[in-house]
């Protein structure tokens, strides 16, 4: 926003109480501009073939999925994003260069989520942008106080505050006496969103997220992620349909065994830079952590884009605690009366398994539930 409403305000009290790392685009068209970046015609062109219009896709997904490496504290790719992203924002404030002890980060590259930011830095420069990282303490008819006692007057006031960064549900969700809206925050009965893969939580049967916590793994992007948790709570829906099954929830053991690999795991990376000993490293709150500063991280998967793809692509079925339609309780009574609905039907296809020896594939072979 600041840099669209920079050109056009006589004055810009610009608050930002936090510093953040601004730097170049995370794909590779490069350094993002304000002005839009037109693919040329001889690109348009080549799109309409659909193997290079896949080329390219791959080209810009494969950037995303290559970044892992640089969450991890004191790794060659972090050290080198602090020297790039650095010497980015540094060429990006000439025409006011005292901003840099004030903009520069005091955390390392990737504790926090970066933004590319087009234009954001150059607008701090200009001469009717005042920079202002003290606290607000309120609002008054007139304008902002901040924790300094100091009023500036205003004539209109834009907050861009962020997100809600719990990760707790907004609404209510209650099982066996529980609410995640309250249970999942630091002072619920959880403390902190308690989940089995970033899918599901014990106590709360037949219940499934997309895009919680714990669901994406760093790199990658958010439609493949989004994929990946759609497949798998389809074959949870399958699994329910097929099978006579009236409930599934994780148990707490495997949601422990998740949560203390996860925490494990965290302390290896920049997410957890907090933690650290140094006060350099006080400043990192995010999404990762829920907001505080060195708080339990949740926001992400313990792993990288590639590495959840491959861990939720099969259910662990034994993960699972299970009760059933039938009112016997058998696990087996779904069998019925022994027949497929399929083979009752005149025109059932009974030999789906037999093909031409060279459109046989092994490795999917007899895998579809689509065809039984």
């Amino acid at each position: 926003m600041l840099p669209s409403i920079q050109p056009l305000a006589s004055h810009v009290d610009h608050y930002a109480r936090n510093r953040t790392w601004v730097v170049d685009s995370f794909g590779p068209s490069g350094i993002r501009r304000l002005e839009p970046n037109y693919f040329t015609p001889e690109q348009l062109e080549s799109f309409k073939d659909p193997k290079k219009y896949l080329e390219y896709r791959r080209s810009v997904e494969k950037g995303y999925f290559q970044r892992f490496g640089a969450i991890f504290k004191d790794s060659p790719e972090n050290k080198a994003l602090r020297e790039k992203w650095t010497e980015l924002m540094l060429s990006r404030i000439t025409d006011k260069p005292e901003l840099a002890d004030k903009i520069i980060p005091d955390f390392p590259p990737n504790c926090r989520r970066p933004t590319p930011g087009p234009g954001y830095l150059e607008a701090l420069t200009k001469p009717n942008v005042s920079y202002i990282q003290t606290r607000i303490s309120h609002f008054t008819e007139k304008g902002i106080v901040t924790v300094d006692g100091i009023e500036r007057e205003v004539d209109a006031v834009i907050c861009a505050t962020g997100a809600n960064v719990d990760f707790a549900p907004p609404f209510s969700i209650i099982a066996n006496g529980i609410d995640l809206k309250h249970a999942w925050k630091p002072e619920g009965h959880f403390g902190f969103p308690y989940t089995y893969l970033g899918i599901a939580t014990p106590g709360f049967p037949n219940l499934l997220w997309l895009g919680g916590p714990y669901s994406s793994g760093y790199s990658g992007t958010v439609p493949n992620s989004i994929e990946n948790q759609t497949t798998y709570i389809a074959k949870v829906i399958r699994k329910f349909r097929s099978q006579g099954i009236r409930t599934m929830q994780p148990s707490k053991q495997a949601t422990d065994d998740f949560v203390e690999y996860s925490d494990r795991f965290y302390p290896r990376t920049v997410w957890t830079a907090n933690d650290d000993s140094s006060a350099n490293n006080k400043n990192c709150s995010s999404w990762y952590n829920g907001g505080q500063p060195g708080g339990r991280v949740h926001g992400l998967f313990p792993g990288s884009a590639s590495h959840v793809n491959y861990v939720r692509r099969d259910p662990r079925w034994e993960d699972w605690e299970y009760t059933y339609t039938n009112p016997s309780g058998n696990r087996f009574a779904y069998f019925g009366n022994g027949w497929t609905s399929r083979e009752l039907r005149e025109d059932a296809d009974l030999t789906p398994h037999l093909y031409l020896p060279e459109e046989i594939d092994l490795r999917s072979y007899q895998e579809g539930w689509w065809d039984v």
